[in-house]
């Protein structure tokens, strides 16, 4: 919020879980066992491809983060679900004065 002009929008785009019932099971998988296993192939590390997975599942809910924004003094926050709730952006605006 400190490097945004007043009027300036704030925007977060990040990974989380996603909602739906079916969609959720199939990413588990993908994202738990598929995504180290292809990194281990690929570039013979799967360090990276566990970081991740494990970040993602230990990250704030969508609610939440819009509450944090919200409590940083930023307007009108708001987010926005991508490809069920695998992809999402956060939006704020900062106060003018």
């Amino acid at each position: 919020k400190r490097v945004v002009k007043p009027g300036g929008k704030v925007v977060s785009l990040e990974l989380f879980k996603p909602n739906t019932p079916v969609l959720k099971q199939i990413y588990y998988l993908y994202f738990n066992h598929l995504v180290p296993i292809l990194g281990k192939l690929g570039v013979g590390r799967s360090g990276p491809y566990n970081y991740l997975p494990n970040s993602v599942w230990t990250f704030s809910h969508q609610e939440e983060i819009k509450d944090l924004f919200s409590q940083l003094g930023l307007l009108n926050t708001t987010y926005y679900e991508l490809t069920g709730g695998i992809a999402v952006v956060h939006v704020g605006t900062k106060p003018k004065n």
